[in-house]
């Protein structure tokens, strides 16, 4: 992965891992609208279950996973000064993306 575009390309890969947004047909909608800095996502739909499956096994967050929220996006022009990828992390157990902003500081971006 070299300079921003392969920063932008894992950013959006990372992003897509947190499930759909509202703006899809069929897809709930945020409550409020996102504004133009968020986007509206499903956090994760993988724990969508039937009738039976709920009653053999609960309920238990089922819903709040599947609730639509807004979230703000990163800005890595504007975030810490301008934030500079420095490498991947993570070698199979989570997509990471390690930073280095003009604060002189390390920031580390994960699923």
């Amino acid at each position: 992965m070299k300079g921003r575009a392969g920063c932008a390309l894992l950013a959006a890969s990372l992003c897509a891992c947190a499930g759909s947004g509202g703006d899809e047909a069929g897809a709930p909608a945020c409550r409020p609208p996102p504004g133009p800095a968020e986007r509206c996502v499903v956090p994760s739909t993988r724990y969508e279950a039937g009738p039976f499956q709920r009653f053999l096994l609960g309920s238990g967050y089922r819903d709040l996973w599947a609730t639509p929220i807004v979230v703000p996006l990163l800005d890595l022009d504007r975030t810490a000064g301008g934030l500079e990828p420095v490498r991947e992390l993570g070698h199979g157990q989570s997509a990471t993306l390690a930073l280095r902003g003009a604060d002189g500081r390390a920031y580390s971006f994960r699923t």
